[in-house]
């Protein structure tokens, strides 16, 4: 009921939600990753 309230199409919405998902993840992963490998060196 929302979305046609607002006369927006809830796929557009969802894609930009999922590209920040993706983003944040795939951030706090990299820094996940260098941290376990600075403590090896």
């Amino acid at each position: 009921m929302l979305p046609t309230a607002l006369r927006r199409d809830p796929a557009q919405s969802s894609s930009i939600v999922f590209t920040t998902v993706t983003d944040v993840t795939g951030f706090f992963s990299f820094l996940g990753i260098a941290t376990l490998l600075s403590d090896m060196v």
